[in-house]
């Protein structure tokens, strides 16, 4: 034990990998006290499950003692290596500007999720406080709320993006394209400031109000019924019709001439790969919103970004694609506060006016305002691929360069799992993963098996069948 002790006391670390590397290892820990955090809020609604939540808190409270040694084990091998003269990106960040202790481990924290374990994560204010108070004080929780501050240094640099929960006074942080371009410029010996559109050749960040993306998928890349298409082909092929003008359509209809697009359907269904097929179609980028970086806390910065999508999309003739659109779009009777209708009609009122492309896309169209509907202009319903989609979709989410197997059956496979196109390329990346692993090229039917229950067995939902209504008959 003393010459562990010793060891540690002497450990250096070499370089940036190394630093990450060794934070991440506490990080997986971080993980999974979050996942266990979120266990126990379940259980504890419910009086039967008394040795779940025993058993859990118990398991926290081991994970607290590993992840507090580990933790001061690491920040003392970061001092002593920095002490003889090792340079590390993280710290040279941090001391630019000023990030205190707690808040490097927030900040690794979230750069662990988006890199090694579930991108987009986003956590609540009171869970991270629980997650990195290693002691169970609740005296250290009450202390450690000023680094959630606006003033806070992760927020005031934009390293942090925070967003509320509707309807629950919470609030959502996740990470920031600003902090992960400053971390990769640097780690790439070039200034924090580079210019993203350069180093990367699909995408440019709007730090407004979201990501700007050269399309990847065309309209042949996208499985859909032919009715459906056919419809999505017929807007775009006549909302830019010059005959309109000629027609005298600016003399009767003022509001509403732009094109927009609304795609409602289960998750997995080609609802996003449709939204790029169009701009691709139209020889536009999109500006995919970040809902993140439109909501704020602050009076009336949420109404100037909004605003913003807008100004963005017309001065760089780009295509507005809004995921999860029923997040400022949600129906007006479900707001608790005056601000939260104020936002839906300023969304509404900008929508109508405006004259380029809109694409939106939700999962859950129940919940968007009625007022909306007569807002769009093509309403898209995406449902679960039948049989014959389903097998088409398999095959074509096979790279060229590999062989397949004479063994192999989509039809089969399009038979045994019902699965949407998401959750089938899912599948078919776990079998490339199995076939990598082994060094092998050939692609055989067991591959696919077992990628198709890898997929189906972590699915959140087993049975996506039910009808999805539309939000104007809720």
């Amino acid at each position: 034990m003393q010459t562990e002790t010793l060891n540690n006391k002497k450990r250096i670390i070499k370089d940036d990998q190394e630093y990450v590397e060794s934070y991440f290892k506490i990080c997986e820990l971080l993980a999974e006290k979050r996942l266990l955090l979120l266990k126990l809020r379940s259980l504890r609604e419910d009086i039967s499950a008394s040795e779940k939540i025993t058993s859990h808190e118990n398991r926290i409270e081991v994970l607290n003692e590993r992840i507090k040694s580990m933790d001061s084990g690491f920040w003392d091998a970061v001092k002593q290596s920095t002490d003889a003269g090792a340079e590390f990106v993280i710290e040279k960040l941090s001391q630019d500007n000023e990030i205190s202790l707690y808040e490097k481990r927030i900040m690794l924290f979230f750069l662990y999720l988006e890199i090694c374990h579930d991108p987009n994560i986003y956590c609540e204010k009171n869970q991270l406080i629980e997650i990195f108070d290693f002691d169970n004080a609740v005296f250290n929780r009450i202390r450690d709320y000023k680094y959630f501050s606006k003033d806070a240094a992760l927020f005031k640099n934009q390293f942090l993006l925070y967003t509320p929960m509707r309807h629950m006074g919470l609030m959502n942080f996740g990470i920031s394209s600003i902090l992960l371009n400053k971390v990769a410029s640097l780690l790439n010996g070039t200034k924090d400031n580079v210019d993203t559109s350069e180093s990367s050749p699909s995408f440019d960040v709007s730090d407004d109000v979201g990501m700007i993306k050269e399309p990847e998928y065309k309209i042949e890349d996208v499985s859909l019924k032919d009715e459906t298409m056919n419809k999505v082909m017929f807007i775009l092929n006549t909302s830019n019709n010059p005959q309109l003008k000629e027609l005298g359509l600016s003399q009767t209809i003022k509001k509403g001439k732009g094109m927009a697009f609304l795609f409602y359907g289960p998750p997995g269904t080609g609802k996003s790969m449709l939204a790029e097929a169009i701009a691709a179609y139209l020889k536009k980028k999109l500006l995919i919103v970040e809902f993140p970086k439109i909501t704020s806390r602050w009076h009336g910065e949420t109404d100037k970004q909004i605003s913003n999508i807008f100004k963005t999309a017309k001065s760089n003739n780009l295509v507005i694609c809004m995921d999860e659109a029923d997040s400022l779009l949600y129906n007006r009777s479900y707001a608790a506060q005056e601000h939260d209708i104020r936002f839906v009609n300023i969304m509404l009122a900008e929508i109508e006016r405006y004259e380029g492309e809109i694409i939106l896309t939700t999962n859950m169209d129940t919940l968007l305002d009625p007022a909306l509907e007569r807002r769009v202009t093509l309403k898209v319903r995406f449902e679960l691929p039948d049989k014959a989609l389903r097998e088409k979709i398999w095959l074509s989410h096979i790279p060229d360069k590999v062989t397949i197997s004479e063994d192999v059956n989509f039809a089969f496979l399009a038979d045994q799992y019902e699965l949407s196109g998401g959750y089938i390329k899912n599948a078919v990346f776990h079998a490339l993963r199995r076939l990598a692993n082994d060094n092998r090229n050939k692609l055989v039917m067991d591959d696919l098996i077992f990628g198709a229950n890898l997929e189906k067995d972590g699915m959140f939902v087993k049975d996506n069948k039910q009808k999805i209504g539309f939000f104007a008959n809720s």
